[in-house]
């Protein structure tokens, strides 16, 4: 149960740094997909299903926001928010 938290805060924290080093852009879900993967968190971790899930957390949280295209809905950009930012900065990134 430990390790899974451990894989899952890792995820998060690589989202949350992926979008802290493109500040003030927001970047679309496939580019996060990439940045994750080539990240240090384990590929058998990362699926569309767990970055919507890891995403909608976030959101929910008030570390990112997350817009979706006026022209295709299934075009989804994501940004840090101040929360995220501040959130980074005291756990020392």
């Amino acid at each position: 149960m430990k390790q899974d938290t451990d894989k899952t805060l890792l995820r998060r924290t690589s989202i949350l740094l992926q979008l802290q080093a493109a500040y003030p852009a927001a970047l679309p879900l496939e580019t996060v997909m990439r940045g994750l993967k080539l990240s240090s968190v384990p590929h058998e971790e990362i699926t569309e299903n767990t970055l919507n899930i890891d995403i909608a957390y976030l959101e929910e949280k008030g570390y990112l926001s997350s817009e979706r295209s006026d022209i295709c809905a299934a075009h989804a950009r994501v940004k840090i928010r101040a929360k995220g930012l501040d959130h980074l900065e005291t756990s020392g990134f």
